[in-house]
């Protein structure tokens, strides 16, 4: 009895330790930040859903939103056009621990991947109109859309023991497709993200070697040919982390990719394959800006770089909060300020909130931000995740 007594009073106070790092933030809210810095931003649509907000996914070319929210009763999948339309609604059980979504660019195809626990769980494949396609058997891999959403790609949810060995690709009813083009490399595990309509990224660790390759591919339904490559000689546990690959240690804008490579350093190539930019310092998280501006932090501090000469920015804040993990979802610079959308793994659940800087002061909007540029329009996406579940649509006049 004492020593459950114990572990509750530790669990306490360092629940308190980690309350006390998010109180030391002034708080800003949207509206506020909107009257005060962006102006020519005004908000068009507030979309109230039904439940606690636990996920979110934007198509970047359309603006179709993918909302997935919980009540006590169910879990509710809604796809949302930026009127606030549904498009389609699908409600699941509410045993499962977590629904996260995916979506293709175009909103053709949405992938639900429904979290049994432990990184298992069934994934859901979903067409524009809102038929269910295709349900996979229970496994430890979700189910990524190509950005056309023409083929649905597979990488493995953990790691440990379990090694991908070769490349699963599926079309939308979740037909396989043979691959072919990579026979001249001894597969021991690998990862891949499609990068646009032709091209995808490959990460390879071979048989009876420590080092991974980076094989940038053209892609044409089903056959890939290797246009060039990289060979990180360390960073294994970084670039296969555990969750989510193909967001947290790799980010593409336009012809341009940052990979974390962990040990082996931080790094920017463009589609032919020259380095951009490279840092050897451990980075824990980074992402793009909407210009190519980009971002990383160190675990010290945040730096900031520009686009064209990559110059540096030190802002004076690490996102590490104790205990918890976070992770940079996007990153927004308007003049001399910048949005960071942060993503915080926090006692089994995550929270979202952007930090908001502006002359070397950090403040904090309790939303998550995604911009997008549509139609000669600039928008930005606000989701306010609980309690109660919002989608805020904002249209801006090109800051």
């Amino acid at each position: 009895m004492k020593k459950i007594l114990l572990m509750m009073l530790l669990l306490t106070v360092l629940a308190s330790m980690l309350l006390a790092e998010d109180i030391q933030l002034q708080e800003i809210t949207l509206d506020e930040f909107l009257n005060d810095y962006l102006s020519d931003y005004k908000i068009e649509k507030r979309i109230q859903l039904e439940g606690v907000g636990r996920d979110f996914a934007v198509a970047k070319e359309t603006g179709e939103i993918v909302a997935v929210t919980r009540t006590d009763e169910k879990y509710i999948v809604k796809m949302l056009d930026l009127e606030g339309n549904c498009k389609w609604s699908h409600s699941f059980d509410n045993s499962y621990c977590n629904i996260s979504a995916l979506v293709s660019d175009n909103a053709n195809t949405t992938t639900l991947f429904l979290n049994e626990g432990e990184g298992r769980g069934k994934n859901v494949i979903i067409s524009k109109d809102g038929q269910i396609l295709y349900e996979s058997p229970i496994s430890y891999s979700i189910f990524y859309p190509s950005p056309d959403g023409n083929y649905v790609y597979e990488n493995l949810n953990i790691m440990g023991s379990t090694r991908q060995k070769e490349i699963k690709m599926y079309n939308k009813h979740g037909e396989k497709i043979a691959i072919t083009g990579l026979e001249n490399y001894q597969i021991r595990n690998i990862r891949i993200r499609i990068t646009d309509n032709s091209h995808l990224i490959a990460f390879i660790e071979q048989e009876n070697t420590e080092s991974i390759i980076m094989c940038f591919c053209e892609f044409n339904k089903g056959n890939i040919t290797v246009l060039w490559q990289y060979e990180f000689e360390e960073g294994y546990s970084k670039i296969f982390d555990t969750h989510n690959m193909a967001t947290t240690n790799l980010r593409i804008f336009q012809n341009k990719i940052a990979v974390n490579a962990c040990d082996s350093g931080f790094y920017i190539f463009n589609f032919d394959g020259n380095i951009l930019h490279q840092d050897n310092e451990l980075v824990s998280s980074f992402g793009f800006s909407q210009y190519g501006d980009f971002i990383i932090d160190n675990q010290e501090n945040l730096k900031t770089f520009d686009k064209d000469n990559f110059n540096e920015k030190i802002i004076n804040f690490s996102l590490k909060f104790k205990t918890t993990k976070e992770n940079v979802l996007s990153f927004l610079k308007f003049g001399n300020f910048y949005l960071i959308d942060i993503e915080r793994y926090f006692f089994q659940r995550m929270k979202y909130h952007t930090l908001f800087y502006e002359n070397d002061k950090i403040r904090i909007i309790n939303e998550g931000f995604y911009f997008l540029s549509l139609n000669n329009f600039h928008i930005i996406i606000a989701f306010n995740y609980e309690p109660n579940s919002c989608i805020t649509i904002i249209y801006g006049g090109g800051k």
